[in-house]
């Protein structure tokens, strides 16, 4: 195997485990109640983000609601209701 193509494979892998591994910004484990219907959870990255807020916002939540989130903790837990939805946010990072 010639050099430029070890070097190539090793970048490879190097990007692999970098983006699988490394979380830039917030993570959140998201489980929503609704009544009458099964728990639905979820592991929100803000690095999958497109635009700011992006999940909260197609779930329809308040300014209030995603201001709490942003003042979120590593660890801390909140519960938001909105439309008939209960939200047990954990932030894990």
């Amino acid at each position: 195997m010639n050099k430029d193509k070890l070097l190539s494979i090793i970048k490879t892998i190097y990007h692999v485990i970098k983006n699988s591994v490394d979380f830039k910004n917030r993570i959140w484990v998201i489980n929503i109640k609704q009544k009458g219907k099964p728990e639905d959870a979820h592991l929100v990255a803000e690095d999958d983000f497109s635009y700011s807020w992006k999940w909260m916002i197609k779930q329809n939540y308040t300014q209030d609601m995603i201001d709490r989130v942003d003042a979120m903790k590593p660890s801390e837990t909140i519960t938001l209701e909105n439309n008939h939805h209960r939200y047990h946010l954990m932030r894990v990072k």
